[in-house]
């Protein structure tokens, strides 16, 4: 299971649950901040929130502290 606790997830993470590269989560990172940003939000470099990473990627959910992909963040 996939524990998360974190406010933000980094690029080797993303890279993890995503099953891409850094570089594509990088990218990934940085267009999900673009939308974020679009809507008045703070963004953080290399980083995505946590909370909007789960709402952008079916079948990514937190339940009792992880989801089912069988990995773990940490």
């Amino acid at each position: 299971m996939l524990y998360l606790t974190k406010q933000y997830l980094t690029a080797k993470e993303v890279a993890k649950v995503v099953g891409v590269s850094d570089g594509k989560a990088y990218s990934l990172i940085r267009e999900m901040n673009a939308e974020l940003k679009a809507e008045g939000y703070i963004t953080v470099s290399g980083k995505v929130p946590t909370a909007f990473f789960q709402k952008k990627y079916y079948g990514f959910k937190e339940v009792n502290g992880g989801s089912d992909d069988g990995q773990r963040v940490s």
